[in-house]
């Protein structure tokens, strides 16, 4: 299961300040001095101060307490424990979505400076170079840089299959997509993926535009 590093970080920020509360209201109840009042006050002035102690105390120390053990114990999970976190996209999405398409590949951008290796940061590049942006050579590169990250057998196939149509359809170099996805057949040799790619090597070639 994944969860993502802002998702862990609010999990274990919430049983740190319900861990240090129950702590504070722990003490105020053992305190000789508190009881003292409370035996003055009755039992609602007791939980009267017991409860103006506690917010000033929580208002006090509980921030940084539980930003610096959910910065360590987030940090820890990672990478010794090896929890799988999974990134929050949220943002660059969220340009996707209001067509604020070159901000979006600017956030990716950023996410594969942190991450060299992320390959769905650089995925999502690619499409937005091909589909929204129209930049064909510019997603050719791009859809380059995503088979330069090793992705997985399914991405590998279904990315060249974009360079072959970005080949076939826009730079009418049919030459260049039968290259490509000749690269399935060899990768694959006794698949459903070879026998796809073998399939539009034909349908390519039956055009008849060949150089």
């Amino acid at each position: 299961m994944k969860i993502t590093q802002n998702d862990l970080a609010t999990i274990i920020r919430s049983l740190a300040i319900i861990l240090i509360l129950v702590l504070i209201i722990g003490m105020l109840f053992t305190g000789k001095k508190f009881s003292i009042i409370g035996d003055k006050l009755g039992a609602f002035g007791s939980f009267a101060v017991y409860i103006f102690f506690v917010a000033i105390l929580g208002a006090l120390i509980v921030p940084p307490i539980t930003d610096f053990i959910t910065q360590k114990f987030t940090g820890f999970l990672y990478s010794a424990v090896g929890v799988r976190i999974a990134k929050s996209y949220s943002l660059p999405k969220s340009y996707y979505a209001k067509g604020k398409y070159e901000e979006a590949v600017k956030e990716y951008h950023k996410m594969l400076e942190e991450d060299p290796k992320d390959v769905t940061a650089q995925f999502e590049i690619a499409d937005i170079c091909y589909f929204k942006l129209k930049n064909y050579s510019q997603a050719a590169t791009e859809y380059r840089e995503v088979l330069n990250r090793n992705p997985d057998d399914e991405l590998w196939t279904f990315t060249i299959n974009r360079l072959a149509d970005i080949y076939c359809e826009h730079f009418k170099e049919p030459d260049w997509a039968i290259r490509e996805l000749e690269k399935i057949v060899k990768r694959f040799p006794d698949s459903k993926r070879a026998v796809q790619a073998k399939r539009r090597i034909e349908s390519i070639k039956s055009k008849g535009e060949l150089k």
